[in-house]
Order: C-alpha cells, then structure tokens, then sequence
C-alpha cells in the first residue's frame, strides 16, 4: 500500500513541477527553467520495487481562463483522469485545484532561500509518509539550495538545481519518515525526485526525453 501511494505522490509533485517561467534574480538574466508551451511534453520513468518501471507522458494540452487569468493545462497518460492547472507571475508557480490557487514552487531555483507555501485544502501532504492518513492541516516549506548536480538525458548532459521539503503546521516543524528531493534544469523543467526512506532510495522518477514546442 505504501508503495502504491508512493507512486501517486511521485506523479502528484510532478505535475506541481511541471510549470514554466522567466526569472530575474538580478534584473538582468531570464530563467527558462520550464520552457512551457502547447505541445511541449515529459517523458519520465518512475520506479519503485513494487510497480518496477512505469512511463509517463506529461503533455502541455492547452490554455484556458479561470477567474480572469490564464492556465496552462496539463495532462498525464497514466492518469486518464488527471488535469493539472498551471500558470505563473514574475516570482511564484501556481496550482488552480477545484477553485482554489496556491503556490507551489518559487521561480528562481539559483539562489539559496526558504518560501512558505501553503497547502489551504490539506491535499496529498499528512501522514507519515505524506500518504494523506492524517487529518493534519500541513503547510509546506521549499527549500531552494542553489546546489547543483549533473544528469545525463539522453545523450545530453544537464546541471539540475536541487529542492526538498520540510512540513509545517503553523507553529512546528514536522518530522516525516520520509525525504524528497528533486532537481530541476534550465530549458527543460523537473528532471529528477527521489523518495528516501532512512537515507535508502525508494522510489523515484526520471525525465528519459522531453519536448519543447518553443
């Protein structure tokens, strides 16, 4: 069961990931961390040692309006089910889910820094293992590291910037049994996440191609 969920959250962070900006951290220089246009697509291979190897295929599907402002819709084949709704300003990500928009992700993944993110619907982040089996309300807290790590797509070599967790509930930090990090590069988008479990690897998803309609 643990690791069933596990895979679910690994597609839930990485639709949250899946978004596209420009980012001026000193005026002067954009980043194009998520190159996002209609077209564009993600090929990703999530493991873990019960399911093995499935793909997934994110797809930028098209734009559309809600309250006045203009997301970006996202889909998944291995979710029939699932549309993800995205758009972004000059220093957040956000995620519309049914009626409610919140931050999800800060836009310059270069520069060292802590953002508070709050999670208002409780969706997808309680329990021990983040598997939703507490009635906790847990905010988030990205931690942007600036750190980077090399990766092989392909034939193509990428420097990807690292991001992890920590949970919140308003007054106190909150231990989980488990630790997620995920690493993000310029012109592509998310490219890597990984679940530990005691230091061990458990379960992760890895951009194998990708797509960009710009």
């Amino acid at each position: 069961m643990f690791k069933f969920k596990l895979f679910q959250y690994l597609l839930i962070f990485l639709f949250l990931g899946i978004l596209s900006s420009s980012c001026d951290d000193d005026g002067s220089k954009n980043y194009e961390f998520f190159p996002l246009s209609v077209g564009s697509y993600w090929v990703y291979a999530n493991s873990d040692d019960i399911n093995g190897v499935l793909f997934d295929t994110v797809r930028v599907e098209g734009r559309s309006i809600f309250y006045g402002k203009s997301y970006f819709k996202l889909t998944s084949s291995l979710d029939s089910n699932y549309s993800g709704m995205f758009r972004y300003d000059s220093e957040f990500y956000y995620s519309l889910i049914d009626g409610v928009e919140y931050i999800i992700l800060a836009k310059n993944l270069k520069v060292k820094k802590e953002v508070l993110i709050e999670n208002p619907e409780n969706r997808n982040f309680t329990g021990a293992c983040l598997d939703g089996s507490d009635g906790d309300n847990i905010d988030m807290i990205l931690n942007i590291t600036g750190e980077e790590e090399r990766y092989t797509i392909g034939d193509e070599f990428r420097i990807g910037y690292r991001i992890y967790y920590n949970f919140f509930d308003g007054y106190n930090q909150i231990e989980s049994v488990c630790e997620k990090n995920q690493y993000y590069s310029e012109g592509i988008g998310l490219i890597y996440t990984e679940w530990l479990v005691g230091g061990e690897r458990v379960a992760y998803s890895k951009l194998v191609d990708y797509y960009s309609n710009k």
